[in-house]
């Protein structure tokens, strides 16, 4: 019997609370095998998708079928991190979600800015159950259609 295949998301989030709620209602939504990979901010992000580093095993740290962090990270803003990623040939094609607070309203001039980089969606970060579970089907959407 075949081993499914297994697709793999970079999180990029220094909230524990949300990576374990994120993690576990996508792996809910899905019987595909997901690794999830875990970056706390936004440099790190960048020396897991570059391979430096204690990343530099790509058999361990595989490069993400997805990117997911938030508009506020610690050190670089969401948009900075995007705008990098974007400028890296080859990252170009990793989809990314970025997420913004839930109880903020997105800067249209944000908006703008993550369209005009290449977002593949903007996304409400999940505070409860039921949001996570409405929060993982688009993620979902955005991971199988890459």
């Amino acid at each position: 019997m075949s081993k499914p295949p297994t697709k793999s998301i970079l999180l990029v989030d220094d909230d524990f609370s949300f990576l374990i709620m994120a993690m576990d209602a996508i792996r809910a939504t899905t019987s595909t095998a997901i690794a999830f990979q875990i970056a706390l901010n936004g440099a790190e992000a960048m020396n897991y998708l570059r391979g430096e580093m204690e990343y530099a095993d790509r058999g361990q740290y595989p490069l993400p079928d997805l990117v997911l962090f938030q508009v506020n990270l610690t050190g670089m803003s969401g948009l900075e991190l995007l705008a990098w990623l974007k400028r890296q040939p080859q990252f170009q094609e990793i989809p990314v979600i970025l997420m913004h607070a839930p109880d903020s309203e997105l800067e249209p001039s944000d908006l703008e800015q993550a369209t005009y980089l290449g977002v593949s969606l903007m996304i409400s970060k999940p505070t409860s159950p039921q949001s996570a579970s409405d929060f993982s089907k688009q993620v979902l959407n955005v991971l199988f259609a890459a």
